[in-house]
């Protein structure tokens, strides 16, 4: 099970290793996708484009008390999550897919007094912790008591709506005298299928071109990347 796999990544009664628990909780999570049942695809059908009807919607909520050991060497503001043990590890640049964000919520009791900048700075999460839950989609925050952090539970409870996310941009047409084409916006963004149910003949294309002198292919990144042009 998933429960059993984690602990055996890191026991209750020995400091934690983040990043090597996050790689086994990745590797349970994604164990099936590339399994073709009977007359279907695998999940992600790589060289095929990316089809939003084609996923296994997935949250990972992380709940820390932000002394936990995500090295060898102790707490750190990076954050690396080590290569899957997985085949799918040589098909992909990261260990999660456009379907999977992970959450994470740091418990951080405050010292009795606390001027208003020091407050800020305790609602500040991590730095690696954030940027590696914000690439999946996801973001990071920081409670400072139990009555806080069933607050931010509940706020991702409400707003959670199945989805995948896409890295879009957004540019401007050049215009006849500067000819040059303007970025106005470049984020990642989560799409919500109206009918997930419903079948997908037009996928995403990928961001290569699939021919026959591929010896094989190219890493896929975790998002799509579409650009609209104005």
């Amino acid at each position: 099970s998933l429960s059993a796999s984690l602990r055996r990544a890191g026991g209750s009664l020995a400091p934690t290793a983040l990043g090597d628990t996050l790689k086994t909780l990745f590797e349970v999570l994604n164990q099936g996708r590339l399994l073709e049942a009977k007359e279907l695809p695998g999940l992600d059908q790589y060289g095929q484009g990316w089809y939003p009807s084609s996923t296994e919607p997935a949250v990972i909520v992380l709940l820390t008390d932000g002394s936990m050991p995500n090295s060898e060497r102790g707490v750190a503001d990076d954050l690396t999550i080590p290569p899957l043990n997985r085949a799918e590890a040589t098909l992909t640049e990261q260990p999660f897919h456009w379907d999977q964000r992970l959450y994470s919520f740091e418990i951080r009791p405050p010292p009795p007094v606390l001027d208003p900048i020091s407050q800020h700075e305790m609602l500040a999460p991590r730095v690696g912790l954030n940027e590696q839950c914000q690439a999946t989609g996801g973001y990071a925050a920081v409670a400072l008591n139990l009555k806080h952090l069933n607050g931010l539970l509940e706020r991702l409870a409400v707003g959670l709506v199945p989805g995948v996310v896409v890295n879009l941009t957004v540019e401007l047409s050049p215009s006849l005298e500067e000819g040059l084409m303007h970025v106005l916006e470049q984020k990642p963004v989560t799409m919500y299928p109206k009918a997930p149910d419903a079948p997908c003949h037009w996928p995403l294309p990928e961001d290569y071109s699939v021919d026959s002198s591929l010896d094989k292919l190219p890493l896929r990144r975790p998002h799509p990347y579409v650009t609209l042009r104005r």
